[in-house]
C-alpha cells in the first residue's frame, strides 16, 4: 500500500493511520515515498508484481514506469463527471460555478492529468447547501462503491475494452484554490456567487469578509476581518 502525506509533517497521514490501525497493514507494508519516481520505492513497487494500482486524491502525475508494472493497469477515483473539472479541486470548483449536479469517475490512468478512459461514471445531484469536505467524502464514498462493482470486469481482464475516451472538446479543468480566493467581494458579486464561494472554500482556504466598524462615540472607525464559516440558501 502506498500512502501519502504532507512533507514538513512527520505525523501519519488518515490512509496510513487507518491501514495500521484497522487494515491489518504491518509498517513494512505500507510505502510512503516523497516522489513517485524514487527509484527505490520503484523497485520495492516492481518486487511486489501488482496486479492493479487504485488512486485517489492523489495530487502528482505517476511516472510512465509506474504506470506500466500493474498487470490491469492504474484506476483513479476523480470526484467528478470527467472530463469536466480535471485537476486538483473539482469539486470547488464544481461548487463555485453553482454546479447542481457533479458525479465521480472511474478512469485508467495516463501520462496526462484525468484524461484517461472511464470505466464508470455516477451523477449526483448537489444539495444548495452542502459544502466542499461533505461533497468530497460523499463523492469519494460513491467512487469507492463505483470502483468495487468494477472490480470483476478489470481482473477479468475485460476493463480496457470496456473504458470509454474522453471528449476532449468538453474537457475543462480545476485548478488548486489558494488563499487569493477567500475574500468576499459583496460589492461585485451576487448573493448566490458569495453563497457559492462560502461553499467552495469551506476548510481550504476558507472565506473572510472585511467589515467597516464605526466607533459609537464618533471616532475613526477601523477594518474588522472576519472567517465566514456558513451562508444559506434561501
Amino acid at each position: 500500500m502506498v500512502s501519502t502525506g504532507t512533507l514538513d509533517s512527520p505525523a501519519p497521514s488518515p490512509v496510513t493511520s487507518f491501514a495500521l490501525d484497522k487494515g491489518g497493514f504491518s509498517s513494512f507494508a505500507i510505502f510512503t515515498p516523497e516522489k513517485p519516481g524514487d527509484p527505490d520505492f520503484i523497485a520495492r513497487l516492481e518486487a511486489l508484481e501488482p496486479d492493479l494500482f487504485v488512486t485517489a486524491a492523489y495530487g502528482n502525475y505517476l511516472p510512465s514506469r509506474v504506470l506500466q508494472l500493474p498487470r490491469h493497469g492504474t484506476l483513479n477515483i476523480h470526484p467528478s463527471l470527467l472530463p469536466l473539472y480535471r485537476g486538483a479541486a473539482p469539486v470547488q470548483r464544481a461548487l463555485l460555478d453553482g454546479a447542481t449536479t457533479t458525479g465521480v469517475s472511474v478512469l485508467y490512468s495516463v501520462k496526462r492529468m484525468d484524461a484517461g478512459p472511464i470505466l464508470a461514471q455516477a451523477p449526483f445531484e448537489v444539495a444548495s447547501d452542502i459544502q466542499a469536505p461533505e461533497l468530497t467524502c460523499t463523492l469519494f464514498s460513491l467512487g469507492t462503491r463505483l470502483l468495487i462493482s468494477s472490480m470483476p470486469a478489470v481482473l477479468a481482464g475485460h476493463g480496457p475494452s470496456q473504458a470509454v475516451a474522453q471528449d476532449e472538446s468538453r474537457a475543462t479543468e480545476a485548478p488548486k484554490l489558494g488563499p487569493a480566493d477567500a475574500p468576499l467581494d459583496f460589492l461585485r458579486r451576487s448573493a448566490a456567487e458569495i453563497h457559492a464561494q462560502v461553499r467552495a472554500c469551506a476548510g481550504w482556504p476558507g472565506s473572510t469578509a472585511v467589515l467597516a466598524v464605526q466607533d459609537a462615540a464618533g471616532g475613526p472607525g477601523r477594518e474588522l476581518t472576519i472567517k465566514v464559516l456558513q451562508t444559506r440558501d434561501t
